[in-house]
């Protein structure tokens, strides 16, 4: 749950918002961490693909 629902949303919404807006809270965090988001990005996707390919190997019809 953490892969899919927390930590995308952080990168992808929260950090890009702060830097659009230009909110002074960002003081908290480094930088970089707006940056990041595309990479951030990259990295789930490619998670996600390659448990994909790990666990279509041990799929089964249902028999219908």
């Amino acid at each position: 749950m953490f892969m899919i629902y927390v930590m995308p949303f952080a990168f992808v919404n929260y950090f890009p918002a702060r830097y659009l807006l230009r909110k002074d809270d960002m003081t908290g965090y480094p930088q970089i961490f707006m940056y990041l988001t595309p990479a951030v990005g990259i990295v789930m996707y490619l998670t996600a693909y390659l448990f994909w390919r790990y666990s279509i190997r041990f799929y089964k019809s249902s028999g219908n």
